[in-house]
């Protein structure tokens, strides 16, 4: 049976919405997951070189168990930052990264329903 004009449009006008409906189970099932497993927060606060607080800064908490696990928050205008990361990971690498400024690194271990903090100061480029 050849394809007609009409039965192709009907087919390329019902494959997004099938798109769309299985991208939004997907997205429940993932959110359902992450429900499920118990979170930590890391915050705390980046400095510049001044010692002045530092906003718009790029914060990123990478699992050193599992590095494909990222998860990224940015500085707001007192230079504070919050990210939520699964507390089964336990152990991050933060990394603070700025325009101009060498990034700065730290690791934290991070507990089940508790604040792990972590201060980051940048330091002054050499001349």
């Amino acid at each position: 049976m050849p394809l007609t004009r009409r039965t192709l449009l009907a087919l390329a006008c019902a494959a997004p919405g099938f798109a769309k409906k299985r991208n939004r189970e997907d997205k429940k099932k993932r959110q359902n997951k992450q429900q499920a497993e118990p979170l930590a927060l890391v915050a705390g606060s980046v400095f510049q070189p001044s010692g002045a607080s530092f906003r718009g800064v790029k914060v990123l908490a990478v699992s050193l168990t599992n590095p494909k696990l990222k998860f990224e928050g940015v500085s707001d205008g007192r230079g504070e930052f919050a990210i939520r990361v699964p507390a089964a990971e336990a152990k991050f690498k933060i990394t603070a990264t700025a325009r101009g400024l060498e990034p700065v690194e730290r690791e934290v271990e991070v507990y089940e329903s508790q604040k792990t903090n972590v201060n980051l100061i940048f330091v002054a480029p050499k001349k």
